[in-house]
């Protein structure tokens, strides 16, 4: 489905909200990747039925792989989300060379200095990867816009780790409690959003994956 699609089917039936602010607790959000086999709709009334209230639309997105240009290119993305309410988030990857830890996501986040571009983070990618865990007192209360949430298995190692080997919260090593109980000193109160790329997790029944994100990620978010 392409963004055109996207929007008109969301704009002809709509089936849950997109990612929004929900003030004061943290909730559970499925991120599409998690369900690549199967359609917009499918996936999306699978969530549904399982309860889920907030989604993150798999939509293609480019990247500018040029650090004097990154926070000017950051700003004009920003002033294009702006009539539309839309925040343009930065997600730093543990195999990007680019950006890769959270500091060098808030350097450049900070430097765009606007209002419609934030920052982001991946479990996944943060444990997985060359990020501290007393970098999270970088942030700034409130400064957090939107969290994945997987775990980092003990096994393969991690320098040969890939997106498949991401697992279900609480199934790895990755101190996710600590992680959350400091995010949320932080003034976080968002989305905790399952982001899956196991083929065969992809290809389960969309309501099958959406309950067991529930079953694993309420309990460490309560």
């Amino acid at each position: 489905m392409n963004r055109r699609e996207f929007l008109a089917v969301t704009a002809a039936a709509p089936l849950m909200q997109t990612t929004t602010r929900t003030a004061g607790s943290m909730f559970v959000c499925m991120h599409e990747a998690s369900s690549d086999r199967f359609d917009f709709r499918a996936a999306m009334e699978g969530y549904a039925k399982a309860g889920i209230k907030a989604v993150e639309p798999a939509l293609t997105k480019n990247t500018e792989d040029d650090y004097k240009r990154a926070a000017d290119n950051l700003r004009e993305a920003g002033e294009i989300a702006r009539p539309f309410g839309v925040s343009i988030m930065l997600e730093f990857s543990r195999m990007s060379r680019f950006v890769g830890s959270l500091p060098t996501a808030l350097q450049l986040v900070r430097a765009a200095d606007h209002p419609h571009v934030r920052v982001m983070i991946d479990t996944y990618h943060f444990w997985g990867g060359i990020s501290k865990f007393e970098d999270l007192e970088l942030l700034r209360d409130g400064e957090l816009h939107h969290l994945h949430f997987e775990d980092v298995p003990a096994d393969p190692p991690r320098e040969i780790q890939g997106q498949p080997n991401r697992v279900y919260p609480g199934e790895g090593i990755a101190p996710l409690r600590r992680i959350v109980e400091l995010l949320k000193r932080k003034k976080y109160a968002g989305a905790a959003s399952l982001e899956m790329f196991n083929p065969a997790i992809q290809s389960m029944d969309p309501y099958e994956v959406a309950k067991r994100a529930r079953a694993a990620i309420e309990p460490l978010i309560a």
